[in-house]
């Protein structure tokens, strides 16, 4: 996953909404935090590292990420 901004057009050139539903940058978050559950990709994930990451926590030796440069 990456971290970073989004940029949205909210308004068209003329002014009017792209979606009426939606008209402040609130609202679109709000939105977005409603549908992102409900996605499959979502939902598929959330069952699987239950139960691989306590066999993997365990089974991973080392310092954990630190790279030679």
């Amino acid at each position: 996953m990456q971290r970073g901004r989004v940029r949205v057009q909210l308004k068209k050139e003329d002014g009017t909404l792209w979606n009426p539903a939606i008209s402040s940058r609130k609202q679109l978050m709000l939105q977005v935090a409603e549908l992102v559950p409900r996605h499959p990709g979502r939902t598929k994930k959330q069952e699987a590292p239950s139960t691989s990451s306590a066999a993997a926590g365990s089974s991973k030796p080392g310092k954990g990420g630190r790279k030679k440069r």
